[in-house]
Parts: structure tokens; sequence; C-alpha cells
């Protein structure tokens, strides 16, 4: 009869999370959570998305953009707001999730739970599964939270976005060289490093190769070009791979030859989070 109640871990706590719900049409029907906030008694507190770019693209076509810069936006004011009023900061045991005001409208929290858990990482997938189509994506078949992430499947920029926020101005900033008749974005543009990021696929080559090349183009302009407000002094070009494969290395090293009269560096990393940091360490 024991057996037919789960046992409460006795070495757990008590994690309060909320769903971060968006309404991509503000009071409109449709809604979708894009995130699980959790905050636990002892003072963690944390986030699990559960959308990414491939998947706002697959639900919302051309308005996934838009709606990308919506959820980062929410993810962003939410996580300022957690840091500064978390039980450290503000000397209470856990932080009212309910304070925060969202700066969008059709963004918001949904109501606070309170989960008993014997590790605070298991808060998110249960209540991913509570809350969210996307909840299932966390477990295997045993109930395990083993899901290997895509190296790439956040955008370099938003991991910088967390890791850096102070470095948010610099992010896919636009820049005009007076020589283009429009602007050119970078991924980062700052006052010692102008960097873009690609991956190159295998099965795309061609289009991988030809992006890459507009990349290291625009890289080799900033060295160029007159009278440049600012001129960052190390020009970088971020090579990823979504398959590691004798064609893809031998694109990068092909890259890279070709940026040595160009006066940027090429060089490969392996994930959105490498990426970001290499971008961290340059730019200091």
């Amino acid at each position: 009869m024991n057996g037919a109640f789960p046992t409460a871990p006795p070495t757990g706590l008590n994690v309060y999370w909320a769903p971060l719900v968006i309404e991509p049409v503000p009071d409109g029907p449709e809604r979708f959570v894009a995130a699980i906030a959790a905050v636990s008694e002892t003072g963690e507190l944390s986030f699990r998305p559960l959308v990414n770019r491939q998947r706002l693209r697959a639900m919302f076509g051309g308005a996934s953009v838009a709606l990308g810069g919506v959820v980062d936006t929410g993810i962003a004011s939410l996580q300022n707001f957690l840091a500064a009023n978390g039980p450290r900061q503000a000397k209470r045991r856990v932080p009212d999730l309910g304070g925060w005001a969202s700066p969008l409208q059709g963004v918001y929290l949904g109501d606070s739970r309170v989960m008993y858990v014997s590790r605070f990482g298991d808060v998110f997938a249960r209540a991913a599964r509570q809350c969210s189509v996307f909840g299932g994506d966390f477990l295997d078949a045993d109930g395990e939270d083993t899901a290997e992430p895509h190296p790439w499947a956040v955008p370099v920029v938003d991991v910088l976005k967390k890791l850096k926020p102070q470095l948010s101005n610099s992010l896919n900033a636009p820049v005009r060289l007076r020589t283009t008749d429009h602007a050119i974005r970078f991924t980062f543009y700052g006052t010692t490093l102008a960097a873009n990021v690609v991956v190159l696929s295998p099965r795309r080559m061609a289009a991988s190769l030809r992006e890459a090349r507009a990349h290291l183009w625009n890289l080799s302009l900033v060295a160029e070009v007159p009278n440049l407000l600012i001129r960052p002094v190390k020009l970088e070009l971020l090579t990823g791979v979504t398959e590691d494969s004798p064609q893809t290395r031998s694109a990068i090293e092909e890259l890279a030859f070709e940026a040595m009269g160009r006066s940027v560096n090429v060089s490969r990393v392996e994930s959105s989070e490498d990426a970001a940091r290499q971008i961290i360490a340059k730019a200091a």
C-alpha cells in the first residue's frame, strides 16, 4: 500500500516557479510559455527557456524574428528583476515573483507555484510538463533530464546578453562604413573588437561559404575605410559547424587563408557559448 504514493526526498527543498507567458497578439486567444522562472527557498534562482529560434520559426513563420525579440526582452527584464530582488540582495528567503512589472504588453508571469524537489534543477522538467507542450523535450523515456542541447540552438547574441549584459549596446550592431549604401550588421562591434559568427553546414556548404565570405568582407572593410569614428583593432570571424567533417574543416582552412591578407583572424568555435566567451575575452 505504501508504494502507491511517491516518497518525498528527505533532503529536498521547496522551489517556487512560474511560467513566462507570451501572447503573440496582446489580449488575443493564443499564448505560449516561453520560459520557466524558478527560485528556491535557499536562494538559487534561474531560468529555463522553452522556445528557440527554430521553434518560433516553425510556429510563426515570418513573424518569428519579432516574437524572438519579445521573448528575449521579457526574459532579460525578469532576469534583471530577480538579480536585483533575490534573497541575498533583499535579505528575504524568497523573492516575490509577482513583483515583476513586464516591459511589454502581452508578456506576463503566470501564477506562481511551489514544488518540492531533491535538486533545484529538477524543477524545470517537471514544471514544463505541467504548463507547456514543449515540456516533454526535457525528458527521455525513463523520465530523466538527459536531453543534450544543440550547441547552436541559442543565438550567440542571446548568450552574450546573458553572460555580459553590459555589452548589449555592442551586439548585433549596425555600422555604416561610408563605402556602402546601407549599414552593415556585426555580431559584435566595440572599441577594440569587431566580430562576426557564422555556422557552416555541409548540407548547404555553398550557401554557408557565401555567408562566411560576406562576413569576412565586411570585417575587412573595417580595417580599410577612412574616417571611422570607432575602428576596432581586432577583427574576428568565428566559425562553427553543424557537423565536424573533412568538408567543414577544409572550408575553415580556406577561409583562414583568404583572411590572411585582410587583417582578419579566423578561428573555430564549438558552440554559441564558446563563441560568446571568446568574444567577451577578446573584447576586454
